[in-house]
């Protein structure tokens, strides 16, 4: 699961508001999140594609992975593949 295919799944579900506050919220916990989701992976199987949990792990568990996230989400729908930059 790559990170335009996320971000496009919390904007579609009309959750970038949200999902940016949490996000920013929480970031100090995003490790502790990837590693709870590597525990419930057994029981996450039949609610999700198997591919997905661990995108998900290496989204969370990565900072640089998270600023790409909230940078993507910031800049709205119709921006996936633009090459969002550090600073911009």
């Amino acid at each position: 699961m790559d990170l335009d295919s996320v971000a496009h799944q919390i904007e579609r579900w009309g959750l970038s508001a949200p999902a940016l506050l949490f996000l920013e919220a929480h970031r100090p916990l995003a490790w502790l999140g990837g590693q709870a989701l590597l525990l419930l992976q057994p029981v996450l199987m039949p609610f999700c594609r198997e591919e997905s949990i661990p995108g998900l792990v290496a989204l969370l568990s990565d900072e640089a992975n998270l600023n790409r996230l909230m940078r993507r989400l910031e800049a709205g729908p119709g921006s996936e593949g633009k090459g969002i930059e550090a600073g911009g």
